[in-house]
């Protein structure tokens, strides 16, 4: 899968990592509706964490970052940028500080993104 994200942010990868994760977390999506084309056609717009089964972990406890070692992990930092990436296994990524806007590929419009903050865990 092919992604694009923007991000300003720090996040912490596990050694073995040589690039950004999967997918960083969203709780800022835009809420799943229905609507009614001028056909009668009913369609159902799903977020993107529940599309590309992404999970997001908020708010841990210091015993549930130590569990995949987190303080151990290396730093990925940049500033402010779009770029793709293409992730060809499922990563995992704690965000430091600032935000991750994923927009998966194909993306239409820019409604549809994930965004992660720090201190989750995707």
């Amino acid at each position: 899968m092919t992604t694009s994200f923007s991000l300003s942010a720090a996040a912490l990868l596990p050694p073995t990592s040589v690039a950004p994760p999967k997918f960083l977390p969203s709780r800022r999506l835009p809420a799943f509706s229905s609507s009614v084309s001028s056909s009668g056609i009913y369609a159902r717009f799903e977020p993107p964490l529940e599309v590309y089964n992404v999970r997001v972990e908020c708010g841990l406890s210091k015993e549930r970052l130590a569990q995949p070692a987190v303080d151990q992990w290396s730093v990925w930092k940049t500033g402010a940028c779009c770029l793709p990436w293409d992730w060809h296994v499922d990563k995992l990524v704690y965000v430091v500080n600032g935000e991750v806007r994923v927009v998966p590929n194909g993306a239409k419009t820019g409604e549809c993104f994930m965004c992660f903050v720090a201190g989750d865990l995707v």
